[in-house]
């Protein structure tokens, strides 16, 4: 009884593995030839990485959205600009490759600056001052995606 049991053993055995090892090559070969498609962006809306710099806060990393104002051509909106919450926003004005951000609010931040759009629209770099009445300090962000 032991002999046969450990004979049927062995043969499911053998034939499992001979019916495994091609599903799982065509499966590897498949992913393999998968290309990862890149996106292709059309313009700047959409979610975007922010690093941040300023000599008087250090490094921040933080997500933004951006997204079109309706009926206003060139007109967006920036959501988290600045790390102040996703409740809180600024206006800014794209045109060509630049970007311009003119006497927005934001909490109790007066926000101005400028910046560059790069042309697959995967990274913006923006300097910008804030001003809270008292302090006006001076920032570098790189929105990236």
């Amino acid at each position: 009884m032991a002999t046969r049991l450990k004979n049927f053993y062995t043969g499911m055995g053998r034939n499992t593995i001979h019916r495994i090892i091609p599903i799982c090559f065509a499966i590897l070969t498949t992913a393999s030839s998968c290309d990862e498609k890149e996106v292709e962006y059309t313009g700047i809306k959409g979610v975007y990485t922010c690093i941040e710099a300023s000599p008087h806060s250090g490094y921040r990393n933080y997500i933004v959205e951006i997204d079109e104002v309706n009926n206003q051509e060139g007109l967006y909106i920036i959501l988290n600009f600045h790390n102040t919450g996703v409740n809180e926003f600024i206006y800014a004005q794209y045109s060509s490759d630049s970007i311009l951000i003119t006497d927005q609010v934001s909490g109790s931040l007066f926000i101005n600056g400028t910046g560059k759009v790069f042309s697959d629209f995967k990274r913006m770099e923006i300097n910008y001052r804030t001003d809270d009445g008292v302090t006006e300090l001076d920032y570098q962000a790189v929105f990236e995606r």
